[in-house]
Order: C-alpha cells, then structure tokens, then sequence
C-alpha cells in the first residue's frame, strides 16, 4: 500500500489516479481479510476518499451480516502537517451525516481508532 501511496503524490493525471485509488482499496481489503480481526478494520495509508468509500462499504457489509458495530483505525494524525487525522473527521463526519441509524465516537483510549455502532 505504502508503494501506491508514493504514486498518487507525484504528478499523475486525473485516470491514473483513480486507477491508483481503486487498487489502493483492494490491496486494503486484502490486508484486513488476511488480519482477519473481528469487526476491527485497518485503514492506514488510504487517500481519504478511498478510506471514507471502503468504511461505508465496512459498515453496510457488516449490517448485512447482522453485527452491530466495527472499530475503523484511522490513525491519530501524527504524520499530517497539521497534525489532525483528516480521514478520521472525514469518515465520522461522512457517518454523521449521510449514514441512518448509525452512532460514530472516537475510542477514548485510542485517538487513531473510532467505533461506529449501528442498528
């Protein structure tokens, strides 16, 4: 991931990065089936677009299996400029706001990971 990750900073047009994008979210999917962690999904090195696409897509496949929550690990932030994980506040706003019958929080012990339980 950490190699399609380099790709999408350098200069690339608009095709490729879409390309680059759709096999940075299916190379995630394939790390967290091989972690195989019940209900606890790892969504480093994701651009944010992709990181807020595959967390719905987490969370309508986990409905449909009768669950009733995940953990998402975001990452804190430490490594952005700012220092605020912009993935995590767009995928807790994304739930927020566009997703029914959903409750998002951050873990209070952990800022990288956030818990979405739904019914």
């Amino acid at each position: 991931m950490q190699a399609i990750q380099k790709q999408l900073k350098g200069p690339i047009d608009k095709a490729t990065f879409a390309k680059l994008e759709e096999e940075l979210l299916n190379e995630a999917r394939a790390f967290n089936q091989r972690r195989n962690q019940h209900n606890k999904f790892d969504l480093h090195y994701l651009t944010v677009n992709v990181a807020v696409r595959y967390a719905k897509e987490i969370i309508e496949e986990a409905r449909k299996k009768g669950e009733r929550s995940v953990s998402l690990v975001t990452g804190a932030g430490n490594n952005s400029i700012n220092g605020i994980s912009n993935t995590k506040n767009a995928i807790m706003g994304e739930i927020r706001f566009n997703m029914t019958n959903c409750r998002v929080a951050e873990e209070p012990c952990n800022k990288g990971m956030i818990n979405v339980e739904f019914w």
